[in-house]
């Protein structure tokens, strides 16, 4: 196959990757996919799916999640309001609280919360995560 350097560099990152993943469904990593993405800039996608040994669905889905990723951080912020419950009522207060997203995103929460806060919390992440 001729393929030049950094495509076969990207090959030989995504062989590694395989050889040494802990499961099947395990998902590759963020910048793998990014250097993907990348060298479908230079190359043909129909080379670069090839030669690493994915799909052209995969390759339109990694594109998307980086183009929108770039466009949330690259953009201003999207203020949401969150309507947290009224906390006054007595309930045990949660001093800390970490949330880790998917994306590599860490959440840290510092200070009484309720576990109905978190919870109101969680659930508007998980609807913010999802558009």
């Amino acid at each position: 196959m001729n393929t030049t350097p950094l495509l076969e560099q990207t090959k030989a990152q995504f062989d590694h990757w395989r050889d040494n993943k802990d499961t099947l469904g395990t998902l590759t990593p963020v910048e793998l996919r990014r250097q993907a993405v990348e060298l479908t800039h230079q190359y043909s996608a129909s080379k670069v799916v090839t030669t690493l040994g994915l799909s052209g669905s995969v390759i339109k889905r990694w594109r998307a999640e980086l183009k929108l990723k770039h466009t949330q951080t690259t953009s201003e912020p999207i203020d949401t309001f969150v309507a947290l419950p009224n906390t006054q009522q007595a309930s045990a207060a949660i001093a800390e609280a970490r949330i880790v997203l998917n994306d590599g995103t860490n959440i840290q929460l510092n200070g009484g919360a309720s576990a109905q806060v978190l919870s109101v919390l969680a659930q508007a992440l998980t609807v913010s995560a999802s558009l």
